[in-house]
């Protein structure tokens, strides 16, 4: 269990989100009292692995193209189209 100020909430919420993922149970103090508890009913959704997605060994790559810039190669066929 950790306690913060509602100043800590606002100004480092990132280390109380850090707390809450944690698991940890996090105490709110108002003028030194506690007062709101927040605790994460849910787990955190875990975020996909994109290199070992898109990563070498990976079924998936890139499309090539011709210059090796893909927007200067698409405007140029959009030119060309028009």
């Amino acid at each position: 269990m950790s306690t913060v100020s509602i100043r800590d909430l606002r100004t480092s919420f990132p280390k109380v989100e850090a707390l809450l993922n944690a698991g940890e149970e996090v105490w709110i103090s108002k003028r030194g009292k506690p007062f709101a508890r927040i605790v994460l009913d849910t787990p955190p959704v875990e975020k996909p692995d994109f290199k070992a997605r898109f990563g070498p060994g990976s079924k998936i790559h890139p499309v090539r193209t011709k210059s090796g810039k893909p927007l200067q190669d698409f405007l140029h066929w959009r030119q060309e189209e028009r």
